[in-house]
């Protein structure tokens, strides 16, 4: 049975098969025949098309063919849809079994060359393709879908679609080897695109089923190349898609449901993001890495990396989640969000209300924002609300509420409340209006909640715990800020801080701008160091500049190791414990065991009072040492008002002391100070005059408007007690004493060796001046009980009242001491170069040289001896300083010294002008006087010659002068000291004696006038290089005696004769003496009859004039000698002959003193042009007794006249005539006649001996005795 149904079924199917293949046949037979017939029924065949799919088509020709079992239909230039879409040409492969079979149209295949398309963008952000709307259920372009779906392969070379967006910008697509194949239900399809002729996007795509079914799924990979995702417009449908080229690969998932999921990677030189929230802005340099996921109104995107630049400013925005659901709802999530960069973009996005995005704006936030969650609804009612963890986030002040720095913590607001959790490191936090500098904090934690209500912001923290530095503290903040700047309620805070071991400089910090300028500068600069062991500080009122009465500030510090300086002119108060208050504008502080310039306070109470303008009051009192005392008036104002009385003064011992100041801190700072002190003090030092007050007591005070002064004042100076008082006139202090001084306890103090004159005890007045025009110490005195020791005219007897000023200024080493007393002396000590002045009596004042004497002034009377002891005195005292010059000892300079007689060795100096100097020991003394005028130079080595270079020395006549004997034969010689004389005029008397010069020299035997120069009275001493000198012998039995030795020269005679007042009994015109000549007793007591030695001398072209006979003494001896008196003896008349005196061309010879006797050792030879003579004996000087021989030789022309002339036989006047003519023939022969002269020197006789021959023996010498040599 079984089998038999196999072959009825077997026979069904042929049949069937048959029947199949038969229609099959038909078919396709009819096909053929009639498918030619398409372009003859084109119109028809597009108007049933039109009918159906509600579309219009126009082509230029349609024709048909057939392959197989399915008719191939072509077209040429069609037109869909009035131009909608244009195809230049197709081929169309119709599967009609499969339509059939298949219930819908299908196409086995689809060919196209060229197709251009327009899509066009409605506001809802659908696209349809414009001029294709119909009927039938369903859209247009449902039922191309329809007909796309239904083709089975298609290929097109190229497509070109015009994107005409919502917003009316378009755009172009272009795609270029399109292919598609299909099953039916699955599809693949692969093409390249690009957007505005730009770029390529490469697309291949996969599709299961119907897009318009919620099974359909498909997905597709696009390379992105340069190109555009307005290219892909539609698969985005209605969101608005940016235009910019963009590299990178795109993976895409189509599921049921429109859910479509992406994942990419993109770069973009530029990228337009602010279309997402419909704003121009665009990123650069974009990079991001992505997945997304997008189904009907909603879609995420999470980014795993997404890196751009954005207003110069670099985004990070790795891990960012963006989602957007519907049209109003935003939610951001990102791991790390810098506030810096990315508020902008919010402000950008058009979310926030616009009060809201004012105070975005001004706050200026900066950080980061770790783990945020931002949502985000526009709309009606838009909001917003964020959490985030914060990083270093940073916020500018806004309202008056504080700005923040560095803020780490956590975070959640919305648009009307906010809490912020703070923990953070380091914290800074602004005060715009009440502090200049920003305050930083260590370890802040706590939290801070905010509300907006009508129009004000309200904020409250919890207890704030911070560091500052070491210190901790804990903050309390309250804040009422209105959201507008018009508001008229101010802004409000309550600030209240409490610190724990916070130093003083950051306690400062909390005293807001808002108080008095004054008040804030003196806080500022007089608090200087220390630490708060506790510090409270609280603000409480209104934040509005200007707005003092809504205010109130308060601040309380506990100090320890204060360092107070309560005005920049006073020193500083250091306290081991000190509180400080400040109550809006009033400060006050007290200080306990403080330390105000070394002084050791109990207490100082300190007080601001801001009322009127800051006014300072100080209060304090302590027993301390005298040092911190001065160190007060030195480092403080004081040492101003009181003139530096104190500054340099030095003291030892205890002061009772109060001080009180009140000083306004505006305008001129005038100080009202008040201090008392009560002293006990063991010594008191004036450095600047280097003089001690001992055992000082009493009060002083100082008031500002009285200065320093006190009425009591007791101490002991130079070892005298004093009373005194102080008073002070404007800046200058007055300290007025009086009492005894001892002038050998003021020589000490003052160092001055010049006091030294002045012995005694006195008493004294004391002035010290302090400031003004003229400080320093005076001291003055009617000197009674005080002997001035100086010679006269100075000497001063002790009940002889005379003044003594004594001046000491303050102004430094450069001013000098000054010591006047009367008219008597003035002396001048400048400290810093030890320069010292006298000035004696009267006259112009001695000027300061640096390390010298200076002596001058004016005297009427003064003895060399006695001035010279006290110049010793003097200088012996000086070498007794504590600081003596060295090297020889300190430089004497002598200017000009007058005085009216000056008694020198004896003798009187009229009108001396006396100027001197001594460097090294050794003096130079310059004098002028009438008597005397030249230089002299006092060595300072022991033995060594004075030196006197004088112009001039007049001496009083020999008969004035009284006896020589008087003045020199009672002096040793040996006492002379070593001197080298030259005197250019030497006069006696009325008499000059010329120029004078000699080398004094002594020994044990006496004293030597060596290298005798110059020439007196015309005879040539010769100069320092001949042997001539004159000693002065002492013998030890006190015998003296004289010597005179050397050759001198002179000139002529007869002029030397009228100078030493003899007559002038002889003319020559040269000569020299060789003398050796000694006598008993001193040099001005020669006598011819004592002297022993010998005389030689020569004399050239002179004559015997006659002289009288009334000449006397040693001249009268000598005229012995005087040819033309002895010619006049003889018994004829030579007065033609020898009437104007006896010429000779030579004279010499030599004379021999001793015994008393003048012996004519060598004859005596005269030779002239007209006789000679010759003379030999001696002379017996105590009885004037002559034994003397004359030979007299004279020219004549013959014997006979001679010899008759000589026995008278010839008459006088032939006689004379022959010899006469002798003479003037120049007659050689002679005649010579001996003559014995006996008598005495008043009357000598001559007596004719004999003529003509004249022996050898005749006329010699005599020898001396033994005696003669000296």
């Amino acid at each position: 049975m079984l089998q038999g149904l196999l072959r009825r079924a077997y026979a069904l199917v042929w049949s069937l098969a048959l029947l199949l293949l038969v229609l099959l046949a038909l078919y396709a037979s009819l096909g053929r025949q009639y498918i030619g017939l398409v372009s003859r029924y084109q119109a028809e065949i597009f108007n049933e098309l039109e009918a159906a799919l509600g579309i219009e088509l126009q082509a230029e020709a349609l024709t048909g063919s057939w392959s197989g079992l399915s008719p191939v239909l072509r077209v040429e230039s069609l037109d869909i849809g009035g131009g909608a879409i244009k195809l230049d040409r197709a081929k169309v492969v119709l599967d009609p079994i499969g339509s059939l079979l298949g219930v819908g149209p299908r196409l086995k295949q689809l060919r196209v060359g060229h197709i251009e398309l327009d899509l066009l963008q409605d506001e809802a952000g659908r696209w349809s393709i414009p001029g294709m709307s119909g009927g039938g259920g369903g859209t247009n372009l449902d039922t191309l879908l329809d007909v796309v779906l239904a083709v089975r392969r298609a290929s097109m070379q190229s497509l070109d679609v015009s994107l005409m967006f919502a917003d009316g910008s378009k755009t172009s697509v272009r795609s270029r080897d399109f292919s598609w194949s299909s099953d039916g239900h699955f599809r693949r399809s692969y093409a390249s695109l690009s957007a505005d002729q730009t770029g390529e996007i490469r697309l291949i795509a996969e599709a299961y089923g119907d897009p318009r079914d919620r099974d359909f799924r498909a997905s597709a990979f696009v390379s992105l190349d340069d190109s555009r995702f307005s290219a892909l417009a539609p698969l985005f449908r209605n969101q608005q898609i940016i235009h910019n080229p963009v590299d990178g690969r795109l993976w895409l998932t189509w599921q049921a449901g429109r859910r479509m999921v992406a994942k990419g990677a993109i770069r973009a030189d530029t990228l337009a993001a602010g279309a997402l929230w419909g704003s121009t802005e665009q990123f650069h340099d974009v990079s991001m890495e992505f997945v997304g996921h997008h189904r009907g109104d909603f879609w995420q995107i999470g980014f795993s990396d997404f890196s751009a630049k954005w207003r110069d400013q670099q985004l990070d925005l790795a891990g960012l989640s963006l989602t957007h659901q519907g049209a109003v709802s935003w939610t951001f999530s990102l791991p790390a969000l810098d506030l810096a960069a990315s508020t902008a973009l919010l402000s950008d996005s058009g979310v926030l209300k616009r009060d809201l995005q004012d105070t975005l704006d001004t706050l200026q936030p900066s950080g980061r924002l770790n783990n945020l969650h931002l949502n985000i609804k526009r709309g009606e009612a838009s909001s917003f609300s964020l959490r985030s963890e914060l990083s270093n986030v940073a916020l500018a002040p806004w309202q008056g509420a504080p700005g923040a720095e560095g803020v780490n913590g956590y975070l959640e607001l919305d648009e009307n409340t906010g809490t912020a959790v703070i923990d953070t490191d380091t914290l800074s936090l602004a005060f715009p209006n009440l502090y200049p500098q920003a305050f930083t904090l260590d370890n802040m934690s706590g939290e801070v909640h905010w509300q907006l209500n009508n129009d004000r912001l309200v904020l409250r923290s919890s207890p704030l715990q911070a560091r500052d530095g070491d210190a901790p503290l804990t903050a309390l903040l309250r804040l009422d800020l209105p959201l507008s700047e018009e508001a008229p309620e101010p802004p409000l805070m309550t600030l209240a801080i409490a610190a724990q071991q916070l130093p003083l400089a950051s306690a400062k910090a909390y005293v807001p701008e808002v108080l008095d300028a004054g008040l804030r500068s003196w806080l500022d600069q007089s608090i200087r160091a220390g630490r708060a062991a506790t510090a409270e500080f609280i603000y409480r009122g209104s934040l509005r500049s200007g707005d003092h009465d809504g205010r109130t500030v308060q601040l309380k510090l506990d100090t320890r190791a204060l360092a107070l300086v309560f005005h920049d002119e006073w020193p500083e108060v250091a306290s081991e414990q000190a509180q400080v208050y400040l109550d809006d504008g009033q400060v006050w502080a007290t200080a306990y065991a403080g330390n105000f310039v070394g002084m050791q306070l109990p207490r100082v109470d300190v007080r601001l009072d801001d009322h009127d303008g800051p006014v300072l009051t100080v209060n304090t009192a302590a027993s301390v040492q005298a040092t911190a005392v001065q160190d007060l008036f030195k480092r403080s104002p004081l040492g101003a008002m009181t003139g530096g009385v104190l500054n340099d003064w030095r003291m030892e011992g205890v002061v009772d002391s109060s001080f009180a100041l009140t000083m306004p801190l505006v305008g001129e700072p005038h100080a009202e100070v008040a201090v008392h002190a009560d002293l006990a003090l063991s010594e008191l030092t004036l450095p600047d005059v280097n003089l001690s007050l001992n055992n000082v007591r009493g009060p002083l005070q100082y008031r500002s408007d009285s200065g320093l002064n006190s009425s009591g004042l007791r101490a002991s100076v130079l070892g005298e007690s004093i009373q005194g008082r102080i008073e002070q006139r404007d800046d200058v202090v007055h300290v007025k004493a009086s009492g005894k001084m001892d002038m050998a306890a003021v020589r000490a103090w003052l160092q001055q060796p010049a006091l030294g004159f002045l012995q005694g005890r006195t008493d004294v007045n004391v002035h010290v001046q302090a400031g003004g025009k003229r400080p320093g110490i005076e001291i003055e005195s009617a000197m009674r009980g005080v002997e001035v020791r100086l010679p006269q005219p100075l000497y001063k007897a002790a009940d002889e009242p005379r003044t003594l000023k004594i001046y000491q200024s303050f102004a430094g080493s450069g001013a000098p001491l000054s010591v006047e007393l009367s008219e008597l002396f003035r002396l001048q000590y400048r400290q810093r170069d030890g320069a010292i002045s006298v000035t004696l009596g009267d006259g112009n004042r001695a000027p300061l040289r640096e390390g010298a004497l200076s002596i001058g002034g004016g005297l009427a009377f003064a003895a060399m001896d006695q001035w010279q002891l006290a110049l010793d005195n003097y200088l012996e005292w000086q070498s007794l300083q504590p600081v003596a010059t060295t090297g020889g000892g300190i430089p004497v300079f002598v200017d000009r010294l007058k005085v009216d007689e000056l008694e020198v060795l004896g003798r009187i100096l009229h009108s001396a002008n006396i100027s001197a100097r001594s460097e090294g020991g050794d003096w130079t003394l310059r004098v002028d006087s009438d008597e005397v005028a030249g230089n002299i130079a006092l060595p300072s080595q022991l033995g060594d010659p004075y030196v006197l270079m004088l112009e001039r020395l007049a001496l009083p006549s020999l008969a004035s002068s009284g006896s020589a004997a008087e003045h020199l034969g009672d002096i040793d010689p040996r006492s002379f000291p070593a001197l080298d004389v030259d005197i250019e005029s030497l006069s006696i008397g009325e008499k000059n004696y010329g120029r004078v010069g000699f080398d004094l020299r002594t020994d044990l035997f006496g004293a030597h006038f060596l290298a005798l120069r110059g020439q007196v009275l015309g005879i040539d001493l010769g100069d320092a290089s001949r042997q001539n000198a004159l000693h002065w012998w002492y013998q030890e039995n006190g015998r003296r005696g004289s010597q005179l030795k050397g050759k001198f020269a002179v000139r002529d005679m007869g002029k030397v004769l009228s100078s030493l007042g003899y007559e002038r009994s002889l003319e020559t015109r040269s000569g020299g003496f060789d003398i050796n000549v000694s006598w008993p007793g001193s040099p001005d007591q020669w006598a011819m009859s004592a002297s022993q030695g010998r005389v030689k001398f020569a004399l050239k072209n002179g004559r015997f004039l006659k002289t009288s006979d009334a000449a006397s003494g040693a001249l009268r001896v000598l005229g012995i000698f005087n040819m033309t008196n002895i010619v006049r003896r003889l018994k004829f008349d030579f007065r033609d002959v020898f009437r104007k005196g006896v010429h000779f061309d030579d004279m010499r010879g030599e004379l021999g003193f001793g015994q008393q006797r003048l012996v004519l050792t060598q004859p005596l030879e005269v030779s002239g042009p007209s006789s000679r003579f010759q003379m030999s004996g001696n002379i017996d000087l105590v009885s004037e007794a002559l034994d003397m021989r004359l030979v007299a030789t004279l020219p004549v022309g013959s014997n006979l006249p001679w010899v008759a002339a000589l026995v008278g036989g010839l008459p006088a006047a032939a006689g004379a005539y022959v010899v006469t003519k002798v003479f003037e023939e120049q007659v050689d022969s002679f005649s010579s006649a001996v003559y014995d002269i006996r008598g005495t020197v008043q009357q000598p006789e001559l007596s004719f001996k004999k003529i003509f021959d004249v022996s050898p023996t005749e006329l010699k010498g005599q020898e001396m005795p033994s005696q003669v040599a000296p």
